[in-house]
């Protein structure tokens, strides 16, 4: 992980094709290597628990501090996510993702930043990981026990919580990604505030006319949107207050 900025770094001052793909050759090697030690631990991951805190702040400053460098970003998202594979992505949002109240407007201003600069681009192929990672990360910052509201930008015309919505709807359907989002919706709407504000709209405008297609369209794009609100709903049963959800 220490080697992530120096590999860029020679890839980047490489002065012909040649140099570039040996560079390139020797940054995949390290992923390579990185992935063969981790797989070591595939059936206990717990062992590497104590390094897994430092491994996450070295990766997630990189993501963070490197807006110009969109390739070390995403080599270091690439890194994030095959740690996070490892260890399983329930026991790294609940422990080992920081999660102060500042955090949710940073990670979700990061997805942004790959959102728009994959809606610009036709190959995701070198983003898909880092997405993925701060997804997970939003899982953690979101349940933050501060009201939504606080976070709002007067500047931006939609509130925090609208627009956790709207990234979180804008990949639901997506296999890479559907399990995570449905998690990550199911802890989204137990929250006192969600539950106020938008959980019964959620279900009754999105989930349910959705999951109603069942009977009618056996098509592979519709079952696939219904297996994400079953995935969503059963999270949010399994997450939410008895008292909260009895009403909807």
């Amino acid at each position: 992980i220490d080697q992530i900025p120096d590999l860029i770094k020679r890839f980047e001052q490489s002065e012909n094709d040649d140099q570039k793909i040996e560079q390139q050759n020797e940054i995949e090697r390290a992923f390579e290597r990185y992935t063969y030690i981790l797989n070591q631990y595939q059936e206990q991951p717990q062992l590497i628990d104590s390094y897994i805190e430092k491994m996450v702040d070295k990766l997630l400053n990189y993501i963070q501090h490197a807006d110009a460098n969109m390739k070390l970003v995403h080599l270091a998202g690439n890194f994030l996510y095959y740690l996070i594979k490892v260890r399983g992505f329930k026991a790294m949002a609940n422990r080992f993702l920081p999660h102060e109240p500042y955090h949710l407007v940073l990670v979700l201003s990061l997805i942004e930043r790959e959102i728009s600069l994959t809606s610009a681009s036709t190959d995701t192929s070198d983003s898909w990981m880092t997405i993925y990672s701060l997804f997970i990360w939003l899982g953690t910052t979101c349940m933050v026990p501060l009201d939504l509201c606080r976070f709002d930008n007067k500047t931006k015309r939609q509130t925090t919580m609208n627009q956790i919505l709207t990234v979180c709807k804008k990949y639901l359907y997506n296999w890479s990604y559907m399990r995570v989002i449905a998690f990550i919706l199911g802890h989204f709407m137990s929250r006192q505030d969600c539950v106020r504000l938008c959980l019964n709209d959620y279900i009754n405008n999105e989930l349910i006319p959705i999951i109603s297609q069942y009977e009618q369209n056996n098509d592979e794009e519709v079952m696939l949107k219904i297996n994400a609100c079953l995935q969503t709903l059963s999270y949010i049963f399994k997450f939410g207050q008895r008292e909260n959800l009895m009403p909807y």
